[in-house]
């Protein structure tokens, strides 16, 4: 498998053209949000590869010297699925950011929020089965209930994420303004 950084042409692409059909529309940020975070240099678009077809994409915020970074979107294309990629892929972040941070923070939509809530169910069997632990507390934002999950990066038990986590990343993501109205952590 091979890993690309995107650019900000290549992010838009994948924006107008996967992520509209991998992501409920509610829970898909404007492409200016997802270009300023990149521009901030702590957004990692990355677009995996094998045999030059590209099979997956995520994108992660990451700032240094945080004890989580928090995976904004995953999602492997359709015709990928189902084949052990999405455990391929969640191992690379795992291997990338040992050393950078001790876990990745997963929101996960509430199965008893979601439209599909099998699908949603499945994304959590999918989570867990991969490692990641359910954190206790649980979020709204901008009308989406997630259960947030961590997953440990080095493979030890790593505290799970506090509230200060969630609230330094979604104050980064939320424009200035909407952070209390569109924004609720629940314990």
């Amino acid at each position: 498998m091979e890993v690309k950084i995107l650019s900000v042409s290549e992010l838009k692409d994948i924006y107008q053209n996967h992520m509209f059909r991998d992501f409920p529309k509610e829970e898909i940020k404007p492409l200016s949000t997802l270009e300023y975070l990149l521009s901030t240099g702590e957004y990692a678009p990355l677009a995996y590869f094998d045999g030059g077809e590209m099979i997956g994409y995520t994108l992660l915020i990451a700032s240094a010297g945080r004890q989580a970074c928090l995976l904004d979107y995953f999602a492997v294309l359709p015709q990928f699925r189902s084949g052990g990629r999405g455990s391929q892929i969640l191992k690379y972040l795992r291997e990338h950011f040992l050393g950078k941070t001790h876990q990745i923070l997963i929101e996960c939509e509430h199965p008893d929020f979601a439209p599909d809530r099998d699908q949603a169910l499945r994304r959590l069997r999918f989570y867990s089965n991969a490692g990641a632990k359910k954190a206790e507390i649980e979020t709204k934002l901008f009308g989406v209930r997630y259960l947030v999950f961590a997953l440990p990066c080095d493979g030890s038990a790593a505290p799970l994420p506090t509230e200060d986590d969630i609230v330094f990343y979604y104050k980064k993501m939320v424009p200035e303004g909407k952070y209390d109205e569109e924004v609720e952590i629940y314990r």
